[in-house]
């Protein structure tokens, strides 16, 4: 079910971006960045609830292309908010192994499911899946990607071998 969700939704970007005449988002999208994306979410807005960062003070670069997968959150302000250090203290094993667990966890509901989870909420914006206000979106400074791409639905297969790799 969740690989027929993620063509489905690739195929949704793709014709967005073609009726847009947008080519250069055509090839973009993959699975890896959906995926890879919506966990980067979920992280920074778990990162937020546990450890007091708010997710304005957040950024991420996600790495999803030329065989690179990967995720970078940072701190896009030096204020009282926190310091790069204050984050990377989050990236020690036991810590961030509970940090990504919980993400998880938050994936498999919102607070406006079943309309996010059936992809009503987002029928008028077809680069999303099961993304909205209550689960994924974040704020436009935080997201390098315009809060596209994004659809917590792909996470269920995933977050299995995720969870076997880490646990």
């Amino acid at each position: 079910e969740s690989s027929d969700r993620i063509k489905s939704l690739i195929e949704d970007c793709r014709a967005h971006a073609e009726s847009s005449n947008n080519i250069q988002l055509v090839d973009s999208v993959t699975a890896e960045l959906i995926i890879i994306h919506t966990l980067s979410h979920l992280l920074i807005a778990e990162i937020s609830l546990q450890c007091g960062y708010s997710a304005s003070s957040l950024s991420e670069r996600i790495y999803a292309q030329d065989g690179m997968r990967g995720i970078l959150i940072y701190t896009s302000t030096p204020d009282s908010e926190g310091t790069l250090g204050g984050l990377s203290s989050l990236a020690k094993p036991a810590r961030f192994e509970n940090i990504l667990l919980r993400a998880l966890d938050s994936a498999t509901w919102c607070s406006s499911d079943p309309l996010c989870f059936e992809k009503i909420l987002t029928i008028s914006e077809p680069l999303n899946g099961a993304a909205c206000h209550s689960c994924l979106l974040l704020p436009e400074t935080t997201c390098e990607l315009m809060n596209y791409f994004l659809d917590r639905g792909v996470l269920n297969d995933s977050s299995r071998l995720i969870r076997n790799n880490v646990v």
